[in-house]
């Protein structure tokens, strides 16, 4: 669960008008005491003090956003980006690419390429869930096009409340979150009913396309380490376990959790990727790829947004001379922290990685990752963590797994594990 999720649920406590955030859903929670605090804390304080603690909450979280994913590509990696595209890509899609002039712009023209990598699914498997497609030429005719077209193509086929929050979007980048949002709920009630093998065999192709795409990105874009720690793990990672391609970003920290992680799972007989990423280009925690050579690739973020979000509320609690907004502030602070705490099935600082690693030989057909699991297992999973809370047998198998080797599973989660597996 990235970023996002987290802000959404921050955003959920401190606007007044928006539905209550699922966090609330749960009497027994303590989230929802903290939560219900914040809100009342907010009601109190007076009008003009109310919306500096909203603005500052939402600056907050944007900032965190942006940090996350924010990385700029040297114009020395265009050529190796462009070489490694071109195989798979027209000149037309890689334009933008081509002729950019800046690591600012380099590093903007390849994010939206990756998104509109992302946006570009099949034709049968969007006119199965009855989703609108989303072609290069769709895409090259700007925002307001995009959202038109989005808009009448789901018009009476989601909620009310899906509809108005693809409607509200203000530019692409919020548009496409939102799609994939409300995209995600269509497939989890389709899915249901049952895929169909010619779907199953064109995601299968669509994925593999676009793992094998990231990789050649990832790998176009890698700059040498220049912490000695971090170049001697990447060694250790190549030559003592055989992993192929290693980008560890320079970041000491996530470098040693890598490290551990394989050993780990080297030393309980469990797989390790032939792959291993740390990106800053994600948004999420981390994905496990697999690609068209059946070769395997763990994604893990650069740094948590949730982390960065606390730690910006604590310094406006520090500083803030009024007395009841320093309060207000320190709620905040405190439910991000208890969401930190429920949100995975544990609280080991090698869950991330882990998590990603036990998606590694997991079954790939869609049917398997949505299949419907007993309802005398739903109190199981949704107790398991915030994350395996929305039901996807892929999320929960993985947390299951992870939460075996790095805590205690309950007895009945050791029977759902053995159910799922």
């Amino acid at each position: 669960m990235g970023y996002l999720t987290v802000g959404k649920s921050v955003v959920g406590i401190i606007e007044r008008n928006l539905p209550k955030a699922r966090i609330f859903a749960k009497a027994e929670n303590p989230m929802q005491v903290i939560g219900q605090d914040v809100k009342s804390l907010l009601k109190s304080l007076p009008q003009d003090i109310q919306g500096e603690a909203k603005m500052n909450c939402f600056k907050n979280f944007m900032i965190a956003s942006m940090a996350k994913t924010k990385g700029s590509i040297g114009l020395d990696k265009k050529a190796d980006l462009l070489t490694n595209l071109s195989s798979k890509y027209s000149k037309r899609e890689l334009s933008e690419i081509a002729k950019a002039d800046t690591p600012e712009a380099l590093s903007d023209a390849l994010k939206g390429f990756m998104e509109k990598v992302e946006m570009d699914l099949p034709e049968v498997y969007t006119k199965w869930l009855c989703l609108p497609s989303f072609t290069p030429k769709i895409a090259q005719k700007g925002f307001g096009n995009l959202r038109k077209h989005i808009l009448s193509s789901m018009q009476g086929k989601c909620s009310q409340e899906e509809f108005l929050l693809l409607a509200s979007a203000k530019n692409e980048i919020e548009l496409t979150k939102a799609f994939q949002t409300v995209s995600k709920n269509i497939q989890n009630a389709k899915f249901k009913q049952g895929v169909p093998i010619e779907v199953e065999q064109a995601m299968y192709d669509f994925t593999r396309r676009r793992n094998d795409t990231f990789l050649d990105i990832y790998k176009a874009i890698k700059v040498e380490p220049t912490n000695p720690k971090v170049a001697e793990i990447e060694n250790t990672l190549r030559t003592k376990y055989g992993i192929k391609f290693v980008d560890l970003a320079n970041n000491e920290e996530r470098a040693n959790q890598i490290l551990q992680a394989v050993e780990l799972n080297v030393s309980q007989g469990r797989k390790i990727p032939d792959n291993i990423i740390v990106s800053k280009l994600l948004e999420d925690s981390g994905e496990a790829l697999l690609h068209s050579n059946l070769q395997s690739t763990v994604l893990i973020e650069q740094s948590s947004g949730m982390d960065l979000l606390q730690s910006l509320m604590q310094v406006d609690a520090e500083h803030c001379a009024n007395p009841q907004l320093k309060n207000f502030y320190n709620k905040v602070t405190e439910a991000i922290g208890e969401m930190a705490k429920t949100r995975l099935s544990t609280e080991h600082p090698l869950h991330t990685v882990i998590h990603e690693f036990n998606h590694l030989g997991q079954n790939q057909l869609l049917a398997a990752r949505f299949r419907r699991i007993p309802n005398e297992f739903e109190s199981t999973y949704k107790g398991l963590s915030d994350y395996a809370a929305k039901g996807i047998v892929g999320e929960i198998e993985a947390e299951l797994l992870t939460k075996q080797q790095l805590a205690k599973l309950t007895a009945d989660e050791g029977r759902l594990l053995e159910y799922l597996s």
